[in-house]
């Protein structure tokens, strides 16, 4: 692993853990039936929390150390990336260890917020650019089609204007994130 970013904290050398677990279960409702018949209903993903330790060096160790317990402090999600992953994280438990000014060891546990799509950073700005306003004006022009066959075309006209201002919104929103 090169880089591991945590919020505005990204983590260099030493301070990047040799591994972080990710990945977690499926929610399933399980509904016994008589005779033994099972019907599994899958209710979605529920990630395990992501922990790992490491070890704040150098001269800035110490402010290093306070600066991701803040974000604890804060409790507000922030992003946490490393080897192509993305994910929306609440610190839940940061235990630094002072043993020398310079040398801070700390363990950390995230609880998972939101892990957009399932995929990595690169793909996101794939899937947002393309599949979200396609979608959006796709769902618009469908429904522009129905209300053109059973109205007049003004009715259609307005939907088609909403569905490109639709899609250049998206398209400004996503440009303005860098993707």
């Amino acid at each position: 692993m090169s880089e591991l970013t945590l919020g505005a904290v990204t983590f260099d050398g030493w301070e990047i853990p040799g591994d972080i677990n990710f990945g977690g279960q499926q929610q399933l409702v399980t509904h016994k039936l008589i005779g033994g018949q099972r019907i599994v209903e899958a209710m979605g993903p529920d990630p395990d929390n992501i922990r790992w330790r490491g070890r704040f060096r150098g001269p800035d160790a110490l402010g290093r150390a306070q600066a991701v317990d803040a974000m604890r402090q804060a409790g507000a999600a922030v992003p946490l990336t490393w080897g192509g992953l993305f994910y929306m994280v609440v610190i839940q438990h940061f235990k630094p260890s002072y043993e020398k000014g310079w040398e801070i060891p700390y363990e950390i546990e995230c609880v998972v917020s939101g892990d957009p799509f399932g995929a990595g950073v690169g793909a996101i700005g794939g899937l947002l650019a393309g599949d979200l306003g396609g979608l959006i004006g796709g769902d618009l022009a469908q429904v522009a089609g129905m209300i053109n066959g059973v109205l007049n075309n003004p009715v259609s006209f307005a939907m088609n204007a909403i569905g490109g201002a639709v899609n250049d919104a998206v398209g400004s929103a996503l440009d303005g994130l860098g993707f």
